[in-house]
């Protein structure tokens, strides 16, 4: 069994070395094995008893797996090519200080690039690109302002201090890879969260750690 899910993961893990399998898929596996198996006596009876009638299923469901297979790695090439990926993090990388530490990124955008593409790859290709040994220390990033607000809480920062955070960087995302620093624009929400909720509810809401899930 374990080394059949090794062979389900292992084309995804070719193909998309910098994302994460979606949970979706993750927590159907095993019993995706059990329905294919199923399915395998089911037409393996049917064979026996009529030839023609057992190949024309086998061939009917082989041309249904295709086709889905087909349309969905169609629709997954839209944001999950490495070289858009690619070209998206180097860009982030360039706005970045190579010495700072600690950066706070905000990501907002274009759909299904910004939240399946960018915010499913979290922090990893820019820590990889920078080489970083504590890559959840290095960076965090969230399509969600209040959690970054809630982190800056917790670094016990004050609201009249927002503006002089240079560790905060936010970044619209377009779905041909091209990224546009809007920073300066998305400080202003950023104070009005710590102005209007407070560090005090964003603590109850949120806790004192960092969620790894990023999309809301």
């Amino acid at each position: 069994m374990f080394f059949w899910a090794f062979l389900f993961y292992l084309p995804s893990w070719l193909q998309y070395p910098r994302s994460y399998i979606s949970s979706v898929h993750r927590y159907v596996t095993i019993s995706g094995f059990g329905l294919v198996g199923l399915l395998a006596v089911v037409v393996y009876l049917l064979y026996k008893k009529n030839v023609i009638l057992g190949s024309a299923i086998f061939i009917t469901f082989l041309l249904i797996n295709v086709i889905t297979v087909h349309y969905y790695l169609t629709q997954e090439s839209q944001y999950r090519k490495e070289s858009l990926l690619t070209h998206v993090w180097h860009q982030v990388n360039n706005h970045i200080p190579s010495y700072e530490q600690h950066s706070l990124i905000y990501f907002t955008g274009e759909e299904p690039l910004t939240s399946y593409g960018i915010d499913y790859t979290l922090y990893g290709p820019l820590a990889l690109l920078r080489a970083s040994k504590n890559p959840s220390v290095f960076v965090i990033q969230s399509n969600h302002l209040e959690k970054l607000a809630n982190v800056l809480c917790q670094r016990g920062m004050q609201l009249y201090d927002v503006h002089t955070v240079s560790t905060f960087h936010a970044f619209f995302v377009k779905n041909n890879g091209n990224i546009t620093d809007i920073t300066q624009r998305e400080i202003i929400p950023l104070q009005r969260i710590l102005q209007h909720t407070g560090c005090k509810r964003l603590l109850e809401k949120y806790g004192t750690g960092f969620t790894g899930e990023t999309t809301h």
